[in-house]
């Protein structure tokens, strides 16, 4: 009795044991994860074959489509920082290390309040199976710490650093690093 975004999982990548596991332990992460800035999941299963994620419909729009308009105003960019850190600190005391903070995965409810979402790749720390891609990394390289990038071991350090990239580009309306690699 509400309105849920669903997250599926194409029937070409479900039939893909990797890419199920990965996106079931996503959303098995996600229902564990409890916190006021942290995109709710609702419920998640499968339906004809097509696993889905049902979570909070997030109509605000992402901090990317924000940051598209320019920089942001220092208050708001000062709000945006404190929540998703909040969220964060919480996934740190959990165990779990985002790797792949970017504006994309941080979205606006239509109250303008903030929520982290997209755990996908998300690394717990006592994980048998860490979630690599084929080159040993996941994640986006633009706002990829150092040692994410070289595939060394890692910890909450690396959210940190980049939540200090999207706050640059909060302020200044670009990357700080710009280029193929």
């Amino acid at each position: 009795d509400r309105m849920v975004a669903l997250k599926v999982l194409p029937l070409h990548l479900a039939a893909n044991p990797t890419v199920r596991r990965r996106f079931l332990r996503e959303a098995q992460m996600a229902t564990r994860l409890r916190h006021p800035h942290i995109l709710p999941v609702y419920e998640f299963g499968e339906a004809k074959g097509t696993p889905y994620i049902a979570m909070k419909l997030m109509d605000g729009g992402t901090l990317a489509a924000h940051i598209k308009a320019g920089p942001l105003p220092l208050p708001l960019a000062a709000r945006v920082l404190a929540e998703v850190a909040s969220a964060l600190d919480y996934a740190h005391s959990q165990g779990i290390i985002h790797r792949d903070l970017k504006p994309e995965n941080i979205l606006f409810d239509r109250d303008g309040r903030v929520y982290l979402a997209d755990f996908g790749i998300a690394h717990i720390k006592q994980a048998v199976e860490p979630p690599t891609g084929e080159d040993g990394f996941l994640g986006t390289a633009a706002y990829a710490s150092p040692e994410q990038c070289r595939g060394e071991p890692l910890t909450s350090a690396s959210d940190i650093y980049s939540l200090g990239v999207v706050l640059y580009e909060m302020v200044t309306g670009v990357q700080p690093y710009r280029g193929a690699s």
